[in-house]
């Protein structure tokens, strides 16, 4: 695993991540149902690989809706990302072929004051899209424990 880059301004945050695993199973990881609910939160409804909306249980109940607005398999998905207590924002990620890695970019906009938050989440959830990929899936019980950690870095 690898972080490349984490850039931001305003509203808006950027990572580059080097996935230790080649673009296909890096695709099938974010978009199948259950792998999603290995970094990401369990799929209530929908899936990020085919359908149109997607709504996600981060826990407890608190849901993330999510309108897909483009999917260019397996390279390109962006789609809307809307708790009820945020205003809606857009989280676009690209993957681009690094032979037996995969260089995933992902773009988050619409932020605002939120952003700082949202730099720490992305980072906890890609490291857990990483072990999920590699066959290693982190306990979902050590998540907060992760975010505090590299909230302290």
């Amino acid at each position: 695993m690898s972080l490349g880059e984490i850039a931001s301004n305003d509203h808006t945050l950027v990572l580059t991540w080097q996935v230790a695993c080649d673009l296909g199973k890096t695709w099938d990881a974010i978009t199948d149902p259950g792998s999603v609910a290995q970094w990401l939160g369990t799929v209530i409804e929908g899936d990020l690989g085919t359908a149109d909306h997607v709504v996600i249980d981060h826990g407890d109940g608190y849901l993330c809706s999510s309108v897909l607005r483009h999917r260019d398999r397996p390279r390109v998905i962006e789609f809307t990302w809307s708790f009820p207590d945020e205003p809606t924002s857009m989280v676009k990620i690209t993957l681009e072929d690094a032979g037996d890695e995969t260089t995933l970019r992902l773009v988050h906009e619409g932020l605002g004051p939120l952003l700082p938050s949202y730099r720490v989440g992305w980072c906890v959830h890609l490291t857990y899209l990483e072990a999920a990929v590699l066959g290693q899936p982190l306990p979902p019980a050590m998540f907060w424990n992760l975010h505090e950690t590299l909230t302290k870095l």
